[in-house]
């Protein structure tokens, strides 16, 4: 890959380390179960491999994969929202694929990182494997990152690891985006700036999906817009996320329930246009009552709407700007 595929930040970086260009192993020369060459001494490595394109996903999708460790829970995740679960690389998510989802958001956790960061490496493994952790891929690459030993990222059995290479890619992006700059930006971008691709827009496209499988898998985390609130936060104490639904790239509706009280509440996120008032709303609605609707020009979120629907069902939803989200009534537990 030619350094001006590469993002500027990465290529000054580059530049000052003298990262070495990428390897030139075969795929089938990938797949073996040795390292293809010996790993050097690189304080940030070097190119991972591309991106799976949606017609190089379908050439890669025989390649053989180590499970990421399905659990009884992950398969509910699974079914509770594969069906909402939509993006270039995902049509729908199973168990599988939410084990190493769920190994990707521990491990960013247990380096005390908040869920924006879970977000963008979710994105990621969503562009390069679809969330499978592939023993071979693009020239030397290994994991759900895809990346290569032969350009520093660690040896075969460590980033065949779902530990490691998570972390390995967060130690990355902290390096090219020093001071919490990752924090701010467009999510895409900076997982580009670490991955290096030849296929830059591929990240961008997995956010939405990523949020649904972050907010399932770590609820309030907050990460999926770079918005100072979550929704916890919004509610209050007690409550939980249950369901949340991206409203465009505009921002994201929540719907939460506190078991102490019975009672459901909700809120939306902005994620555009943050610290600026500009139009939002969020609505709950019981069944058999008045719909109430919070609608304004917020900074931040509009909401919160708390109302008592146990053991009935609700309608929930939002809208930032122009775009909407309204559900059906549902949750009726």
């Amino acid at each position: 890959m030619s350094i001006s595929t590469r993002t500027k930040t990465a290529a000054i970086v580059a530049a000052a380390i003298c990262i070495a260009g990428p390897a030139t192993a075969s795929l089938a020369n990938g797949l073996g179960s040795d390292d293809p060459k010996p790993v050097p001494d690189r304080a940030v490595p070097g190119p991972a491999g591309h991106s799976l394109t949606s017609e190089r996903m379908r050439t890669m999708a025989g390649l053989p994969a180590r499970s990421c460790g399905v659990t009884a829970k992950d398969r509910t995740v699974a079914s509770r929202i594969s069906g909402r679960v939509h993006s270039d690389n995902l049509n729908g998510i199973n168990a599988e694929q939410v084990a190493c989802a769920r190994r990707i958001v521990s491990a960013t956790k247990s380096k005390g990182l908040n869920g924006r960061a879970a977000q963008i490496a979710l994105m990621t493994a969503q562009a390069e494997t679809s969330l499978r952790n592939l023993k071979g891929g693009d020239r030397d690459s290994y994991g759900l990152f895809q990346q290569r030993p032969s350009q520093g990222w660690g040896t075969v059995a460590q980033v065949m690891n779902p530990d490691y290479s998570t972390k390995k890619f967060l130690s990355v992006m902290q390096q090219f985006h020093p001071n919490g700059s990752w924090k701010r930006g467009d999510m895409g971008a900076i997982a580009q700036s670490v991955q290096r691709s030849a296929y830059p827009a591929e990240y961008g496209k997995e956010q939405g999906a990523a949020g649904v499988i972050l907010d399932a898998l770590w609820p309030g985390s907050g990460g999926s817009s770079g918005n100072p609130y979550t929704a916890v936060e919004v509610c209050g104490k007690g409550y939980t996320v249950i369901d949340s639904q991206a409203i465009g790239k505009a921002g994201r509706a929540y719907l939460l329930y506190n078991k102490g009280n019975g009672r459901n509440c909700v809120t939306t996120l902005k994620a555009t246009s943050l610290g600026k008032k500009s139009a939002v709303s969020t609505f709950l609605e019981v069944k058999g009552a008045r719909r109430t609707t919070d609608s304004g020009s917020y900074s931040y979120y509009a909401g919160p709407i708390s109302k008592a629907a146990a053991g009935k069902c609700v309608k929930w939803g939002g809208s930032v700007g122009a775009q909407k989200y309204a559900s059906p009534f549902e949750h009726c537990g």
